[in-house]
């Protein structure tokens, strides 16, 4: 009789195992399911961002890395607002690792604060920009721009 008694428990614990491994399996493909959306919305995301920066260099037709003197300058694009945080940290983050030589134009409220508390070189920072329409783009593009060009030009 024991014998009996031991097999339904292990049947039981065996029917119980399987039960939270379904649970499990059901909570793995939701969670994979999440992460597939976000990383679509990320490759939409940088399709977007270079499209965006390929636009700008085209209408510039920036193909300097370094003004006359040889000082290596970026330019920075980061939001005003929080809203951008992983973007804005991943930025920031490869901002520490450059060279505290490096000069800047800068793009956006975050990444100018941030450089003024480091006490970088920023040669010049524009955050007046606001949401994108469509048709506003291109005409936002082009005024980036000429204001990119001007800064490299005053560098000559």
């Amino acid at each position: 009789m024991a014998s009996l008694q031991s097999h339904k428990r292990r049947i039981k614990s065996i029917d119980s195992t399987s039960d939270i491994a379904r649970a499990m399996e059901l909570v793995s493909s939701v969670k994979l399911k999440k992460l597939k959306k976000q990383y679509d919305k990320a490759i939409r995301y940088l399709n977007e961002l270079e499209k965006v920066i390929n636009e700008v260099l085209y209408i510039t037709n920036l193909e300097h890395e370094f003004n006359e003197e040889g000082e290596n300058i970026d330019i920075v694009i980061t939001s005003n607002l929080g809203l951008c945080g992983l973007y804005n940290e991943e930025i920031l983050k490869f901002l520490d690792k450059e060279n505290e030589d490096t000069s800047y134009i800068v793009f956006g409220e975050k990444g100018k604060s941030y450089l003024n508390n480091k006490k970088r070189n920023i040669l010049f920072s524009y955050s007046e920009y606001s949401a994108f329409e469509e048709r506003e783009f291109q005409e936002e593009c082009i005024s980036l721009s000429k204001i990119t060009s001007e800064v490299f030009d005053s560098l000559r």
